[in-house]
């Protein structure tokens, strides 16, 4: 759905399908203690309010095509690098045939 140089509109129809998959899997999110722990964490982390998750089915419910949309476009979709470590023999034939561009970069460790 989402791709570099994204042109056309977000439908309503994908921002809902975005939507109920994305609050299917929050809702699993809760189901241990190290999970909420995280989640207690991430409350924290960024200066969120207690009542957040409370209210983040609400929030994600308000998301709109148009707010989408510009994020999409302020995520500059397409432009991420990966960075993979290891035999660049092995690995560079079999990220080419899956169609990657790679770019070998070496770089020594330094000393200590």
């Amino acid at each position: 759905m989402l791709f570099a140089g994204f042109q056309h509109s977000i439908a309503l129809e994908e921002v809902e399908r975005a939507r109920w998959w994305r609050a299917r899997e929050f809702s699993t999110r809760f189901q241990t203690d190290a999970s909420v722990a995280v989640l207690l964490e991430d409350l924290a982390r960024w200066g969120r309010a207690p009542e957040h998750w409370e209210k983040y089915p609400e929030l994600l419910s308000a998301v709109t095509p148009a707010e989408l949309q510009a994020l999409v476009k302020r995520l500059n979709l397409g432009s991420e690098v990966i960075v993979i470590t290891g035999d660049a023999a092995l690995l560079k034939p079999q990220l080419e045939k899956a169609g990657y561009r790679v770019e070998r970069e070496v770089r020594k460790a330094p000393a200590p």
